[in-house]
């Protein structure tokens, strides 16, 4: 029996998947099969991630604990909000999860003058086209997510492509920002040009874990 991690079953099903299995984020079409190292994000109770890598012998995947790592961010009005957060050391896990956009959504609204009632990450979502302050957690949430996948696409050397899944993600998915995703994903001077060319996309098949198991 072999076990393996369900982000990494995740990685091994990316190959096999097909244009109606994707939603894509950007202009980039979805590259071909054996296109590089291609890096899985899983936004969930937590973050996950893992990369398939191509070698001489077939796709390698390699799980990671990447949610653990210290989140990095890149504007001042993002430090102002992440010292409202509370955290002492914030990680990519604190900013990109369910309790993670849940304290977001609470951070914001703290100012107003009902303050916040507990709320459930996927309520921010559906709140987000009538309700200002989760459109606002919505676009901090897109912001934040194309810095950490653009950060973790040029740790892996991920050129094969960046793919998303997971329950935060499909809440995200109808509210998403594409545009700020990708403005953020693509903001790095020096590597701006090889972040602009590299696929990101929603993976819709909701048994891509399973499928991935069958290669593993």
């Amino acid at each position: 029996m072999t076990l393996v991690n369900d982000v990494e079953a995740v990685a091994l099903s990316l190959p096999h998947l097909t244009a109606d299995d994707l939603l894509t984020l950007g202009s980039i079409d979805a590259p071909e099969e054996a296109s590089g190292t291609k890096l899985v994000l899983n936004v969930g109770t937590g973050f996950g991630a893992a990369t398939l890598i191509p070698t001489q012998i077939g796709w390698q995947s390699c799980p990671s604990e990447a949610g653990h790592m210290s989140f990095a961010h890149h504007e001042s009005s993002q430090s102002e909000v992440l010292s409202r957060c509370g955290a002492p050391r914030f990680t990519i896990e604190d900013a990109l999860s369910g309790s993670g956009v849940q304290r977001l959504y609470q951070t914001l609204n703290a100012d107003e003058e009902n303050g916040s009632d507990a709320i459930q990450p996927e309520q921010v979502f559906t709140r987000a086209v009538s309700d200002p302050v989760a459109a606002e957690t919505v676009k901090h949430f897109s912001t934040w997510l194309g810095q950490v996948a653009s950060d973790l696409a040029l740790v892996t050397a991920a050129w094969g492509g960046v793919y998303l899944i997971g329950g935060i993600i499909e809440g995200w998915r109808p509210v998403a920002e594409p545009t700020g995703f990708r403005r953020s994903f693509e903001d790095n001077a020096k590597m701006k040009d090889r972040l602009a060319s590299i696929y990101s996309g929603i993976i819709l098949r909701k048994d891509a874990a399973l499928l991935g198991l069958a290669f593993a």
